[in-house]
């Protein structure tokens, strides 16, 4: 006689494909870590304290994969600077359809970006050893 086994939940299993999160719901959490991080003190000030990682945007994200791109590549083409105006200038007075999460993202983006273009004219008036490193 066979015993009956004991569900541990009545939960059907859902195959892993509908367990997968989306490319907006990754960028979401990743977001959503940095800002515990700043929350809990474990990382400088980023603007995160406003977001509402909810509020953020396929269009937030498709931003934040360039940035990761050029933050590790340590350049930006004048194409990417450009991408990126474009995204930073849809967020001026009069753009209501704008959150202000995605607004205060934007601004976290403009200060990282900013210290790639720093390190880029740094390195193209001194070289790249202008900070004594090879």
């Amino acid at each position: 006689m066979m015993e009956k086994i004991q569900l541990l939940s009545e939960e059907p299993i859902k195959p892993s494909s509908e367990n997968t999160p989306t490319p907006l719901e990754r960028f979401r959490q990743e977001i959503a870590e940095l800002k515990r991080k700043e929350d809990a003190g474990e990382s400088p000030t980023a603007h995160f304290s406003a977001v509402q990682v909810d509020e953020l945007t396929e269009e937030d994200m498709s931003i934040w994969e360039n940035y990761k791109i050029w933050e590790t590549s340590g350049t930006m083409s004048p194409a990417d600077m450009e991408k990126f105006l474009q995204y930073k200038k849809s967020f001026k007075i009069g753009a209501a359809d704008k959150s202000k999460s995605s607004g205060e993202f934007v601004a976290f983006l403009s200060n990282k970006v900013a210290i790639i273009t720093g390190r880029m004219e740094l390195i193209a008036r001194y070289g790249k050893d202008f900070m004594g490193k090879n």
